[in-house]
């Protein structure tokens, strides 16, 4: 058996100017492949850091800047997937830089599953990813697995496991056992 940590990402530039103006802020050029804010920062840094052996995050710079932030990248196994982005790839904030600047930004993380160019962008498909998580984290010989990634995907792969309308908060942690492709969570509070 396995324990999975499911981390929501901090709360991010988009994120905030969501709460004004809605869904249009996830179109903005300003907001593109969005960083975290200061309060997402804080949020990470305050995050009560699970014990794990391997980290899998989304690439987006929201995402690697909460693993970071919780976790020590030096000491820990730390791998960028696509698999566990965002699941609304047409939105800017979901663009993610070149692999070549994600690495030279995070030269601790593992980012060699990924291509240079952001190929998943404007795919807006989850299906496949989701049976993919499960193949990854099966393939892991590490038993206490985190996995950083974003409200929407998080959701959706819960949903797919059993557990639908659970949505986490900005760096909201959610611990699961898993074995046999079966997710069991013992307490959340929807």
């Amino acid at each position: 058996m396995k324990i999975v940590y499911f981390i929501r990402h901090g709360e991010a530039t988009h994120n905030v100017e969501a709460r004004d103006i809605g869904e249009d802020a996830y179109f903005k050029e300003c907001h593109r492949d969005a960083k975290l804010t200061d309060i997402g920062k804080q949020q990470a840094q305050n995050v009560e850091r699970p014990e794990v052996d391997v980290v899998i995050t989304s690439p987006l710079t929201r995402t690697l800047e909460t693993t970071c932030h919780i976790f020590d990248v030096v000491k820990t196994n730390v791998i960028a997937s696509d698999i566990v982005r965002e699941t609304n790839n047409t939105h800017l904030c979901n663009n993610r830089n070149k692999k070549s600047i994600l690495q030279s930004d995070n030269v601790f993380i593992d980012f060699s599953s990924l291509t240079e160019d952001d190929e998943w962008w404007a795919v807006g498909e989850t299906c496949c990813r989701k049976e993919a998580l499960d193949r990854l984290i099966e393939e892991q010989t590490h038993d206490k697995i985190a996995i950083v990634s974003h409200g929407s995907f998080i959701s959706d792969y819960l949903g797919y496991k059993g557990y639908p309308n659970i949505y986490l908060d900005n760096c909201e942690i959610l611990k699961c056992s898993y074995e046999n492709r079966t997710l069991n969570i013992s307490k959340h509070d929807c």
